[in-house]
């Protein structure tokens, strides 16, 4: 095939674009040009778009398993919308330890305020796993950081509706529900634990479990028993509308705390002499 001058041009200009990127290098044999198909840059750029489809899948997968939690998050702003123009100027946002209101928000924070942090927290769990130094551990208990995410939004979702129905003047207990979700929270997350694998972001982060991997197993395992007390005796001071019940509930906290911050911190350096 002839070509004219311009189309020559045009060739060898595109044939400069294939070589400058590295796609078609050139070899002179004489007056001739032989030119030929780098498979190994052709090979790479495949692969790239390869990994980004299978990352993609692999989101589109985690929002999958996620569909109960996007349902939830959808129905409170939904909520949020629909209870906007019944609620007061000035919303009830905060409760003392005797289960009495001392602090106040706008309508907006009061309709949008907690539905905004459950999604919030929502894509921090989504995003977590990804920055953790440790993330290959995640798929060793993706089904309790799965249980974790949805207790999360739960609990953000009761007390949102709880907030909701006192703003508008139904006589809900905010400190029995507080504290009753706060104690199931406590309890189921202490009964999973021992399941929790190695990683920067979710369990007991002491600079000693950090550290050493079987101080993080043994320091879990002890704690678990721990922090189901504790759930329990939440669930167990919301049933009492005393002053006593919130020390009660905040020794038993701090129990659940620094029990395993001494644990680990003795075990290590048991380990490290």
């Amino acid at each position: 095939m002839l070509l004219n001058r311009t189309q020559l041009q045009t060739k060898n200009h595109h044939l400069n674009i294939l070589k400058n990127a590295g796609l078609v290098p050139d070899e002179r044999q004489g007056q001739n040009i032989t030119y030929s198909l780098n498979s190994s840059v052709v090979e790479d750029i495949l692969n790239w778009f390869l990994s980004l489809k299978k990352r993609r899948l692999k989101h589109m997968s985690s929002f999958r398993k996620d569909w109960l939690i996007m349902l939830i998050l959808a129905i409170i702003f939904i909520v949020g919308v629909l209870v906007y123009p019944l609620l007061p100027a000035r919303v009830p946002m905060h409760w003392n330890a005797t289960g009495q209101v001392d602090g106040y928000g706008s309508r907006f924070w009061g309709a949008f305020g907690l539905p905004l942090t459950a999604l919030a927290l929502y894509l921090l769990f989504i995003f977590l796993p990804r920055l953790d130094p440790k993330k290959e551990n995640h798929q060793k208990f993706s089904n309790v950081y799965g249980l974790l995410k949805l207790i999360i939004i739960l609990f953000l979702t009761i007390m949102y509706l709880a907030q909701i129905g006192f703003a508008i003047g139904y006589p809900i207990n905010i400190g029995f529900i507080t504290k009753f979700c706060v104690g199931l929270i406590f309890a189921v997350v202490g009964n999973y634990f021992g399941k929790l694998r190695f990683n920067y972001f979710v369990g007991i982060r002491t600079p000693w479990t950090l550290a050493n991997e079987q101080v993080w197993t043994k320091t879990h395992r002890m704690a678990g028993p721990l922090w189901v007390g504790a759930g329990g005796v939440f669930i167990f001071s919301a049933f009492f509308n005393a002053a006593w019940t919130f020390w009660l509930s905040i020794g038993a906290l701090m129990l659940a705390v620094v029990i395993p911050f001494i644990f680990s911190y003795l075990l290590f350096t048991k380990l490290q002499s």
